[in-house]
């Protein structure tokens, strides 16, 4: 079988990107305070998607489903820091929402490539 190793090229994709990300990160200096909210929807998101993977039977996926209830745990844990922390789009500067713009249009397209080798794979 002589094809493109997608996965290979996936997984590097990814290390790429979040080199770039960490290396973004390290530079910045101004230090923000964790967004716990976002931690509890982010986790709830995981554990549907973690949950709808298993129905449809590829039980290798649980990972999913875990990682969402720790997020979601550790979102719960700091509820009273839920509207401290709170960041607002509106509120930061351009480069901020051009970034969270880029990062945003960057998930989008790793879930849907995902979405697709999901069902790729699967036939």
């Amino acid at each position: 079988m002589n094809s493109f190793p997608w996965i290979l090229a996936v997984i590097v994709l990814l290390l790429i990107l979040g080199t770039v990300a960490l290396i973004i990160a390290l530079k910045k200096k101004k230090k923000t305070p964790s967004d716990y909210y976002t931690f509890f929807i982010m986790g709830i998101i995981w554990m549907a998607t973690g949950a709808i993977v298993r129905i449809f039977g590829n039980d290798e996926l649980d990972f999913f489903f875990i990682l969402g209830l720790a997020y979601a745990l550790i979102g719960i844990m700091h509820k009273k820091d839920w509207k401290k922390n709170r960041s607002e789009l509106e509120k930061t500067g351009k480069s901020e929402r051009k970034l969270a713009t880029a990062i945003t249009v960057m998930v989008g397209l790793f879930v849907l490539l995902g979405l697709i080798m999901l069902v790729l794979f699967q036939k």
